[in-house]
C-alpha cells in the first residue's frame, strides 16, 4: 500500500471549516506530535530524500522510515512504520541507540494533528490539520492504496483540494520547511 499524500497551506480556514460541515467529515482525534528527525552516518537524507523519525504522540511511539518521493507534485513514499513499546524511557533508549550508531538528531518539529476522517469516492481520506509550531496551519490530504490505483487516487486527491478551495499546494516536509531547504524529491541522481 502507498499513503498518497498532498499538503495545503491553510490561510481561510474558515473555508475548510464549512466543507467539513457541509460533507459530513467525521472528527477523529486531537493529538500532540513531536517528531525527532535523525540522519544517518553512511548517507545524507537532505540529499537523499529518506528520513529516519521517532514520533511521540504523547506516551506512544513510532519509528518511521520514509522513502524518496515518487514524484514533484505529491508526497507520495514508501514507508515503513514500527510501533514501539510506550513511555519516554523507550524513546529515549532508542534515540541513544541510533546515536551511538553514528546517526545525529537534526531536529525536532512539533504540532498540534487534528484528524479528520471522509469516505469519498470508494476511498477513505484522511485530513490531518496541523498546527505547526513555528511554521503555522496546514492540511494535508491522504489515501492509501494499491501501488496499481496511484494514478487515479492522486487524481482525485487533486480533484478534491480544487473542490476545497485550497490554493497554496506545499511540497516540502515541515522539517524541509523548519530547516529553510528542499529536496529534490526522489534525491539526488
Amino acid at each position: 500500500m502507498l499513503e498518497i499524500e498532498i499538503k495545503y497551506r491553510l490561510d481561510a480556514p474558515e473555508t475548510v471549516r464549512a466543507f467539513f460541515t457541509n460533507s459530513g467529515v467525521r472528527f477523529l482525534e486531537t493529538r500532540q506530535d513531536a517528531d525527532y528527525y535523525l540522519n544517518a552516518p553512511d548517507r545524507d537524507f537532505a540529499r537523499t530524500d529518506e528520513a529516519l523519525r521517532l514520533r511521540r504522540i504523547g506516551r506512544e511511539n513510532f519509528l518511521t522510515y520514509k522513502g524518496p518521493r515518487y514524484d514533484t507534485t505529491t508526497k507520495t513514499r514508501r514507508e515503513i512504520e514500527l510501533e514501539l513499546k510506550p513511555g519516554e524511557e523507550v524513546a529515549e533508549g532508542f534515540l541513544q541507540l541510533f546515536q551511538a550508531l553514528g546517526y545525529r538528531l537534526v531536529q525536532v518539529v512539533k504540532k498540534l494533528r487534528h484528524l479528520y476522517q471522509f469516505p469519498y469516492q470508494g476511498y477513505e481520506i484522511l485530513f490531518c490539520w496541523d498546527e505547526v509550531q513555528g511554521l503555522g496551519n496546514y492540511l494535508e490530504l491522504e489515501i492509501l492504496a494499491p501501488q496499481s490505483e496511484y494514478e487515479p487516487a492522486k487524481k482525485l486527491l487533486f480533484d478534491l483540494a480544487q473542490k476545497m478551495g485550497l490554493t497554496e499546494l506545499e511540497n516540502r516536509s515541515y522539517l524541509e520547511m523548519i530547516l529553510g531547504r528542499a529536496v529534490v524529491p526522489g534525491g539526488e541522481r
